[in-house]
């Protein structure tokens, strides 16, 4: 797969068309035609039959788009209209942490096998922990009906201290 163009990123989001037809659709994605239709057989792309053939909805060459490329990189080629087409809760955001040395190590390791950044490794294995939170404590994925109605994850009047990391 080659690296994703900025112009193909904001192409993909910021498109007026409700869908693009395969060939469009492998050419913003990056990937051949074949590679298209093999990730539409295998269900890791989800095509929809219209009057004029076989095509890619927006929304799926969004979520592709965010499942193949490190979210940096579609942040960046959005620039100021990433606020607008990103929500709020799963913009990135800095963090920074003091870790022992080795769990550095160990993150870059991970991010050069996986032809990665260490930001990727972290934010993948921090989902994985947000999967596995109690039921009380997911009202604060940004999927949830609280989160899309406006509600902070951990209002300030709830945090008896900030948390810095």
């Amino acid at each position: 797969m080659t690296p994703p163009d900025p112009y193909d990123i904001r192409r993909i989001f910021l498109t007026p068309r409700p869908n693009l037809p395969l060939m469009t659709a492998a050419e913003r994605l990056g990937m051949t035609l074949q590679e298209l239709k093999r990730d539409i057989a295998d269900g890791a792309i989800v095509a929809v039959s219209t009057r004029v053939g076989t095509r890619v909805t927006k929304e799926e060459m969004i979520a592709t788009a965010m499942r193949l490329w490190d979210q940096s990189v579609i942040e960046e080629a959005l620039g100021d209209d990433a606020p607008r087409l990103i929500p709020e809760a799963i913009r990135l955001v800095e963090l920074r942490a003091r870790v022992p040395r080795y769990q550095r190590d160990v993150l870059r390791e991970l991010a050069r096998r996986d032809g990665t950044s260490v930001d990727a490794i972290l934010t993948r294995e921090l989902d994985d922990v947000a999967r596995r939170m109690p039921r009380s404590w997911r009202w604060c994925c940004p999927t949830s009906p609280q989160r899309s109605r406006g509600q902070a994850c951990f209002p300030e009047e709830k945090r008896a201290m900030p948390m810095v990391i």
